[in-house]
């Protein structure tokens, strides 16, 4: 099995295990890693992140975000997709998630162009990015478009 062929088969059996995840074990992943998130000195020092809003079974990271932006002088950046190439991922800043988001290009809750703003990445102090898989070593496994990787580089 090439490289390729084997992220692709770790990729399909980690989104099988994710999905076979009981709702309620999801539920309660999620609250231990938003508490865990939050016991991090960053959560107390950081004021520029930048997130992405959960879709499907990934851990519900929504109260933690919510909780983020009710701090004052936090800001929240979150992506979209501008494009097909890997590097057409830009950020905005998140005021309020029960209107700022709209469907993007994947389906995804997205920042609406017409009521967020961009911000310059040099401001991100703090970034979270979803994954499918991730190593020992950190490395991450996405589902596959490389547009983290591209904005991360």
């Amino acid at each position: 099995m090439n490289p390729k062929e084997r992220k692709q088969e770790i990729r399909r059996q980690m989104l099988q295990r994710r999905r076979a995840l009981a709702p309620e074990d999801r539920a309660c992943a999620s609250l231990a890693l938003c508490r865990r998130i939050e016991q991090l000195p960053a959560w107390d020092r950081v004021r520029v992140l930048a997130a992405f809003w959960p879709i499907g079974n990934e851990p519900d990271i929504v109260p933690l975000l919510r909780r983020w932006l009710a701090r004052p002088g936090h800001v929240l950046l979150l992506p979209r997709i501008e494009g097909s190439e890997s590097a057409a991922m830009r950020f905005f800043q998140l005021q309020d998630p029960d209107n700022d988001l709209r469907p993007g290009a994947l389906k995804i809750p997205e920042p609406d162009p017409s009521r967020c703003r961009t911000v310059d990445l040099d401001a991100i102090e703090w970034v979270w990015v979803p994954g499918v898989a991730f190593d020992a070593a950190g490395n991450r496994l996405g589902r596959g478009r490389a547009y983290y990787d591209a904005f991360l580089a």
